[in-house]
């Protein structure tokens, strides 16, 4: 069952340790191993018997299976699958792509991009965008976080929030965390873009927000963020992708629909601004040949 991506695996990962032990396990821990190692993300949210039932194997079996491949139980195989997860993720996505590449790569793209829609936009969805709405109207200020190719998601955000409040801060890089920290408190709020690699200094910004008694709202891919039950409510966005890095079509899609939601809870506040900012539009004549 080796491929090329355990060559790029560290020797403790658990789809090595299946490969290395996978030929002397019998039949029932075969099975078992097979469905792990296809079905890694998954079985992150999953309990044992949730995975044995998956696998058609006994629960004993999935116990045998985390001695089998050394790990004390199962809590302690769940912490290795997810740090599998958020491994070598680019080099995973290249790998696959240039072993399958598509007959017809914008047709895979938009295939892509169309399931990742149907995956994000939910009932719970809708029910967070109400809540992150709500407090983003509420907000003495409105404190964006985003980074590297967040910062696309994060910037255009920063924009339009400012745009209808005129209370929006971007901050625009790790270096200038600090600065904002210190002036972040009680009726702000910190709208923070955490997806992976999942940036250690975005927890620390969460959680340090938190205890100054701001709320948090934050913009991920999954419950896997270590910011996800920290905050007071997450939009969750599918970001799968034909290539080797993570699409985010979906969370700038999730940002227009958040600012139309506010415009439609607060029509007679957003109206009034956007007259003011027509009339300095027309008064500096930016839009004049």
């Amino acid at each position: 069952m080796s491929t090329s991506i355990g060559n790029l695996s560290a020797d403790n990962h658990v789809k090595a340790r299946i490969d290395r032990q996978f030929e002397n396990m019998s039949p029932a821990l075969q099975k078992a191993a097979a469905w792990l190692r296809k079905n890694t993300y998954k079985a992150v949210f999953m309990s044992i018997k949730d995975i044995a039932l998956a696998a058609e194997v006994s629960d004993a079996t999935v116990h045998r299976l985390c001695s089998v491949l050394g790990y004390s139980g199962f809590n302690e195989l769940k912490k290795d699958l997810k740090a599998d997860e958020l491994s070598l993720r680019t080099l995973r996505r290249l790998e696959k792509n240039l072993e399958a590449p598509p007959s017809s790569f914008m047709q895979k793209a938009i295939e892509i991009e169309l399931q990742n829609l149907q995956q994000t936009f939910t009932p719970e969805l809708e029910s967070s965008l109400h809540e992150a709405a709500d407090m983003l109207i509420s907000a003495r200020r409105i404190y964006v976080v985003g980074w590297r190719m967040t910062l696309s998601v994060a910037h255009s955000l920063y924009y339009q929030l400012h745009l209808v409040f005129g209370n929006a801060v971007l901050i625009p890089s790790a270096t200038e965390i600090t600065e904002h920290l210190a002036f972040i408190g009680e009726d702000d709020v910190l709208l923070a873009m955490h997806f992976p690699r999942y940036s250690r200094i975005i927890t620390q910004t969460v959680d340090e927000a938190k205890e100054r008694g701001a709320r948090c709202i934050i913009m991920t891919d999954s419950p896997l963020a270590p910011s996800f039950c920290r905050s007071d409510t997450a939009l969750v966005a599918a970001t799968d992708s034909p290539g080797f890095l993570d699409s985010y079509v979906t969370p700038l899609l999730i940002s227009q629909l958040l600012i139309q939601l506010i415009a439609l809870k607060q029509p007679d506040q957003i109206k009034a601004q956007l007259r003011k900012q027509e009339q300095l539009f027309e008064d500096f004549g930016m839009f004049r040949p």
